[in-house]
């Protein structure tokens, strides 16, 4: 995949609690990238200790299945240290990408219906569309650990 990166310098990268980034990150953003965080986020992280990818799986319904208009998606976020600069998700469907959560809150039309619990290592989330689903539900999930490792 073809890139344009630049680099950040230490001080302007935030503070993360103990597991602090020390060293410079490199963050690159495939050509052709529309510049919504929702969509894609790509870290390249060096000198960091944790190597491990954050993880998203446990889908319910399964990848592939049908999904009713009123029925929710499940799915989990989690990571072996359990700590995330940043989840982002996101929902393609009739042809328009719709920002589900911030990383902080849902948002509309997902913010009525939809939950986020803690489970070990991560999270559990429960989206679900007010109004239903409007056609073919592609989701995205992009999470950032707090050592810059990335699951897309």
């Amino acid at each position: 995949m073809t890139q344009e990166a630049f680099i950040l310098d230490v001080d302007d990268l935030p503070d993360v609690g103990d597991d602090q980034i020390t060293t410079p990150v490199q963050v690159g953003f495939p050509t052709g990238w529309d510049g919504n965080l929702a969509t894609r986020l790509d870290v390249v992280k060096t000198g960091a200790a944790d190597t491990a990818n954050p993880v998203v799986d446990n889908y319910s319904p399964a990848v592939g299945s049908t999904v009713n208009e009123a029925d929710p998606i499940f799915f989990d976020v989690t990571d072996d240290s359990g700590q995330f600069a940043s989840i982002i998700v996101a929902i393609k469907q009739g042809g328009r990408t719709e920002q589900v959560h911030d990383g902080s809150t849902f948002l509309a039309p997902y913010l009525d219906l939809s939950s986020r619990s803690n489970k070990l290592g991560g999270f559990r989330y429960r989206v679900r569309r007010t109004g239903g689903w409007i056609d073919t539900v592609v989701q995205s999930v992009s999470a950032v650990d707090s050592s810059g490792n990335v699951a897309v």
